[in-house]
């Protein structure tokens, strides 16, 4: 109360005297955590990809759920999908398009060649 008012009027940190503390006196934290601001990984796809391979084993130091890391992969494509503008999707599909066009008579080729 009295001592958080003489804090923030200060602009600066209270010192012990300032705040008075009883002996054995607990000393209470609120704490929110804003859903919207959760801890997603710039790499949650890949993430996600690892613990479909490993069967959800825990691997490095952060310790996610499949589900969560899931939900993160999907934010960061609804937000690529937004960032791209549209001659970078024609990019994209060109691209794809060639490479799935060039992948069966590339397999031709190695295939013609250990004959």
């Amino acid at each position: 109360g009295d001592a958080a008012a003489a804090f923030l009027a200060k602009g600066g940190a209270a010192t012990s005297e300032e705040t008075p503390h009883p002996e054995g006196a607990e000393l209470q934290i609120s704490v929110y955590v804003d859903p919207s601001m959760d801890s997603c990984s710039t790499d949650a796809c890949v993430t996600y990809i690892q613990k479909r391979w490993d069967n959800g084993q825990c691997s490095g130091g952060k310790c996610t759920t499949r589900q969560h890391e899931l939900e993160c992969c999907q934010k960061q494509w609804t937000q690529v999908r937004k960032e791209l503008s549209w001659w970078q999707w024609v990019l994209i599909i060109y691209a794809a398009v060639s490479f799935l066009c060039c992948l069966p008579a590339c397999c031709c080729c190695l295939c013609r060649r250990r004959k």
